[in-house]
């Protein structure tokens, strides 16, 4: 995506992670006739914020994506996306998005309340909670179901997905670091799950 759509804020974009978002939902709608863009914010409880590190978030990341092969909450997630980020009042906490095969599940809703009830109740534990961010609290619906050929809502997810390609301006300031000195890995994105069943179909019948 082009940068000048995006809105000016005190940060700005990574632009090779911003390509591979916007090159994985093109891949994905290739694939597939639909999608169900589910976002949900992975936070730690103020309480804790200070004993958490970046250690710790990122293994409860990797958990969950080697948990997603088994965990039937997941079984049609074609592909998942994460921005680990770091404030002072925050402390670490990931922004996701997760996206599933638009003929299998309808509702974001209830895939995300299920989804922030695996954050705390299964990875975090005790110290964590999370927030369904639901297209409807912004301007711009970028979560919801997305048909291949609705190129309005394709901008519109590409446009919201931008945001785990930002760079803000506590990152800008402070090198991500972790005890030994190497950089800290702040972006995540899956491989696409590869489609089972019949490829290459015309895009009729995969519209149906």
């Amino acid at each position: 995506m082009d940068q000048t759509l995006l809105p000016e804020r005190l940060y700005g974009y990574n632009q090779n992670n911003l390509d591979m978002i916007d090159q994985r939902i093109d891949e994905l709608l290739q694939n597939y006739a639909k999608i169900l863009v589910v976002r949900v914010d992975f936070y730690i409880r103020e309480e804790y914020t200070l004993d958490i590190t970046d250690r710790f978030m990122i293994e409860a990341w990797k958990r969950l994506r080697n948990n997603m092969r088994f965990n039937q909450l997941f079984a049609h997630c074609i592909t998942s996306m994460a921005k680990l980020e770091y404030t002072p009042a925050r402390g670490w906490h990931f922004h996701t998005a997760f996206i599933f095969n638009g003929h299998h599940h309808q509702s974001e809703y209830g895939l995300g309340k299920a989804i922030q009830a695996y954050w705390e109740n299964t990875l975090a534990g005790m110290v964590g909670h999370a927030h369904l961010s639901s297209g409807q609290d912004y301007r711009i619906n970028g979560t919801g179901m997305v048909h291949y050929s609705d190129v309005k809502k394709i901008f519109n997810v590409k446009y919201a997905l931008a945001y785990l390609a930002k760079i803000d301006s506590y990152q800008l300031n402070k090198i991500f670091t972790d005890a030994t000195g190497k950089n800290i890995r702040t972006f995540f994105i899956s491989q696409e799950k590869p489609k089972q069943g019949l490829r290459g179909r015309p895009r009729a019948d995969l519209a149906e």
